[in-house]
Formats: structure tokens, C-alpha cells, sequence
């Protein structure tokens, strides 16, 4: 990540951490045909994590969710999802929720439309995920493969 980069993440931050702002948005696992999720690693944070962001004004959550993947990932999402949850996250002095879906038979070459915010975009066996995996990306994959229950906070 640039130095420019950080200051901009860190002035975002700061500005909702001050006006203690609640955001809501989208974050999901998407899965290829045959079994493999899809990470991203952002320019502004560290670590491979599940994609997602933000919900736009008078847009529905599924509509967002739909909308992300496009941005963040370069795939189209058109079959059926399934919400696992909406989860609460503090993270950082920031009060978000954050509604998780699931999107299975993704087919498709990762390649995300912004590289000022995505870094790189892959797919991986869950059994093999990259080193730097986020502990929420871990948990929610836990999560959807029954090996814990579904939490309330990120």
C-alpha cells in the first residue's frame, strides 16, 4: 500500500470514527463450480479477505451484494444467493454491519475494475488458503462449512 494510499484510508476512518457513523454493507463468499472461493486482497489494508463494500442509498442489500463482486471481482453473480447473516463489526473505532450472502457455481476469471482498491483477486481451495487469510474471512468460512456457529460480530 502507498503512502498515499494509508492517508487516504486513514482520513475516511477517521472522519466516521468522529461523526460515529453506522455503515451497512455487503461481504460474501463467492464459490466456482468446483468448490474453490474467491479472496481479495485490498491497496488499503493487509491480508486476503472475502469481497465486499458498501451499500449505496436506495439500493437493496442484494443489489449491492451483486453489484460488489462486479467491482471488486470482475465476475457477475446471476444465480440464487443465500444470507448467512448480518454481522456487527467494531473493527478499528468503526460501528458497521455488514450483510453476508453466499453465491455458489461462479464460474469465471477473477479480474477487478479498480486497481486502486483491489490489489489482486484468486481463487483458492478452502483447504489451502493463502497465508494472511483475515481471522473474519477464516470464521465466516468455518461458518459456512458448519464447523462453528453463526456468529453475531465480525
Amino acid at each position: 500500500m502507498s503512502l498515499v494510499e494509508k492517508l487516504v484510508h486513514a482520513a475516511r476512518t477517521g472522519l466516521r470514527v468522529v461523526a460515529r457513523a453506522q455503515t451497512i454493507g455487503v461481504r460474501g463468499a463467492l464459490f466456482s463450480p468446483d468448490g474453490h472461493v474467491l479472496l481479495v486482497r485490498h491497496t488499503y489494508q493487509p491480508g486476503w479477505m472475502l469481497p465486499g463494500g458498501g451499500i449505496s442509498p436506495g439500493e437493496t442489500p442484494e443489489t449491492a451484494f451483486r453489484r460488489e463482486m462486479q467491482e471488486e471481482t470482475g465476475l457477475t453473480v446471476n444465480g440464487d444467493l443465500t444470507l448467512l447473516g448480518v454481522y456487527h463489526s467494531i473493527q478499528r473505532g468503526l460501528d458497521d454491519y455488514v450483510v453476508f450472502y453466499v453465491a455458489r457455481n461462479v464460474p469465471g476469471t477473477p479480474c477487478p475494475s479498480d486497481p486502486l482498491e483491489i490489489r489482486e483477486a484468486a481463487w483458492f481451495s478452502p483447504d489451502r488458503l493463502p497465508e494472511g487469510t483475515t481471522p473474519g474471512t477464516l470464521a465466516r468460512l468455518d461458518e459456512i462449512a458448519g464447523r462453528g456457529p453463526v456468529r453475531q460480530t465480525w
